[in-house]
C-alpha cells in the first residue's frame, strides 16, 4: 500500500487520492469490476469529510485508510465471486431475523444466545470480512482470510485493550453487519471512529436501499453452502434503515432490543470515546454525546 501511504500523507489528502485507493485496491484483488457505481457518493462524501477533519492523527490516517482500501478490495473479490456464481443470487432468504434496537441495549448478547441454535445461520466475523461461500468448519483455522481477521482483531485490542471489556470479537463468532455495509460505505464505521459532520450528515439522512440489495447478495453468497437454514442476523444500525431493509426484505422478523436510553447513551459514549482516542489527538466527548444522542432519537422515532 505503499503509494496510497505516499499520496495520503502529502498535500493531496484523502479525495485526491481516490483513484489511487481504487488503482491500488484493483492490483490486490486482481481485478477490476467494483460493480454498482452508487458507492462512489458514500466514499466520495467520506473521502471530502476526512480532509475536512483537523483531528485526526498519523495513526488515525493510517487506519481509516487501510479501512477505505479494505473495504475496496473486499468489494472486488465479492463482485468476482458473484459474476463467477451467479446462480447463487437465487438463493432464497427466507423468514430472516434480525436483531436491532439502540446500541448497547444487550443485543450482542441476545445474538449470541439466539445463535446457539444449531439451526440458524450466523453471519461470522471472518465471512463478514471476506464474504464467501461458507467452508466447512474444519477448515477455517487454516483458511487465510480466517487467518488475517485473527490478525486484525489482535491488532485492534492490542491498540486500544479496553475494548475488549467492551466488545469482545473474535473471528470465529457470530459478529454484525458493518463490514458488508462498508463496502458501500454506508456503515457507522466512519462516524464512530472520528468526528465528521459532513459524513454524518449525509450518511443519516440519506436511504441507503442499494446499500441492503448489496448486503442481500452478500448473505445469499455466504449461505450459499446451507440453503435450507435461517438467518439470524444483528446490527444495532438496521433500525436507522428500516424502510431499506423492508423492501429489500419484506419478509423479515424484526427482534428488538431496548433499556432506559439515557444508560444507553451514557455507555456509547464512553465506548465510542475509546475509538475515537485511537484516531484523532483530541477527543471531544460531548461533541460525541449531542451527535450520538441526535441520530439515535432520529433512529428510535
Amino acid at each position: 500500500t505503499s503509494n496510497v501511504s505516499n499520496s495520503l500523507h502529502s498535500q493531496d489528502g484523502f479525495a485526491a487520492c481516490e483513484d489511487t485507493l481504487h488503482e491500488e485496491a484493483r492490483k490486490q484483488a486482481g481485478t477490476d469490476d467494483f460493480g454498482d457505481p452508487a458507492y462512489l457518493e458514500g466514499l466520495r462524501v467520506l473521502l471530502r469529510s476526512l480532509d475536512e477533519s483537523r483531528t485526526l492523527g498519523k495513526l488515525g490516517r493510517t487506519i481509516l485508510r487501510n479501512q477505505i482500501l479494505t473495504s475496496l478490495t473486499t468489494r472486488l473479490r465479492c463482485e468476482q465471486r458473484l459474476k463467477e456464481n451467479p446462480s447463487l443470487l437465487e438463493t432464497e432468504v427466507r423468514r430472516p431475523i434480525f436483531i436491532t434496537g439502540l446500541v448497547r441495549t444487550g443485543s450482542t448478547a441476545l445474538h449470541y444466545l439466539m445463535g446457539q441454535d444449531p439451526g440458524l445461520q450466523k453471519l461470522e466475523y471472518w465471512l463478514s470480512a471476506q464474504p464467501q461461500p461458507r467452508p466447512p468448519r474444519s477448515a477455517w483455522t487454516e483458511h487465510p482470510d480466517f487467518r488475517t481477521s485473527v490478525a486484525s482483531l489482535d491488532f485492534l485490542y492490542n491498540n486500544a485493550p479496553d475494548l475488549m471489556a467492551v466488545h469482545e470479537m473474535k473471528a470465529d463468532w457470530p459478529e454484525e453487519c458493518g463490514h458488508i455495509l462498508a463496502q458501500s460505505f454506508t456503515d457507522d464505521r466512519f462516524e464512530c471512529s472520528a468526528n465528521l459532520p459532513s459524513y454524518c450528515e449525509w450518511y443519516h439522512h440519506t436511504p441507503h436501499r442499494g446499500a441492503y440489495v448489496r448486503h442481500k447478495k452478500l448473505i445469499q453468497l455466504i449461505g450459499s453452502t446451507s440453503p435450507e437454514m435461517r438467518w439470524l442476523i444483528k446490527y444495532p444500525v438496521h433500525l436507522r434503515q428500516l424502510p431499506a431493509l423492508f423492501d429489500v426484505y419484506p419478509d423479515a422478523c424484526i427482534v428488538q432490543t431496548h433499556r432506559d436510553p439515557r444508560t444507553v447513551m451514557a455507555s456509547y459514549t464512553s465506548f465510542l470515546a475509546k475509538i475515537h482516542r485511537m484516531h484523532e489527538e483530541r477527543v471531544d466527548e460531548e461533541t460525541i454525546a449531542r451527535t450520538q444522542l441526535e441520530s439515535w432519537a432520529v433512529a428510535a422515532d
